[in-house]
């Protein structure tokens, strides 16, 4: 399965045979068309278990990390459990928040 939106793509399957089938067909129809990845923003993980040690996937001779946790249009997953780790959102949120209120009560002295 693919999930995309606008420039950014996840690939899911359930397994790894599969996970290289997808990452292969957008290799190749990247070098069709002239696309590049970001080597720097491509990840691998696991949902329901360990990430496997001895897989390695690559795409244009680069080798794909495996992490533990990744991001995808501004929300985390966790690895293994596939729950989302909200603690950044709500972070930037208070963080926002607070930058409007402390210039509301300047404006109002």
């Amino acid at each position: 399965m693919c999930l995309l939106y606008a420039d950014d793509i996840v690939l899911l399957s359930h397994s790894c045979f599969g996970l290289r089938k997808l990452v292969n067909i957008c290799e190749d129809f990247g070098n069709h068309w002239d696309i590049k990845s970001n080597r720097l923003k491509s990840q691998l993980m696991t949902f329901g278990g360990n990430n496997p040690s001895g897989m390695t996937l690559s795409m244009n001779g680069v080798s794909l990390p495996w992490v533990s946790k990744a991001k995808y249009l501004g929300v985390c997953f966790l690895c293994k459990t596939g729950k989302l780790d909200k603690s950044e959102t709500i972070r930037k949120f208070y963080s926002q928040f607070n930058n409007i209120m402390s210039r509301k009560t300047v404006k109002a002295q």
